[in-house]
């Protein structure tokens, strides 16, 4: 909501919390994503310079690469079956 809604000093805020988890919506886009999308500049300024961002995308790809792991091993099982 933030990152769509242009709210960069609450996505500062919210990067700063380590507890805070940062993850993909249902379009698989992530916070960096859905603020370009949505043209908010200042956003995405504070998201690429934010000291998080490696931490953040390394989650993104750890989700992304779970969520391709679990589909393909889904299909493996449905073509045993066929």
């Amino acid at each position: 909501m933030a990152a769509k809604g242009g709210h960069a000093e609450i996505l500062k805020y919210l990067l700063s919390k380590p507890e805070q988890l940062v993850s993909v919506n249902e379009r698989n886009q992530n916070i960096l994503d859905i603020a370009i999308e949505a043209r908010q500049e200042a956003v995405a300024m504070g998201i690429v310079e934010h000291k998080r961002l490696e931490r953040v995308f390394a989650m993104i790809f750890f989700l992304t690469f779970s969520l391709i792991s679990e589909k393909r091993d889904r299909f493996k099982v449905l073509q045993k079956m066929i």
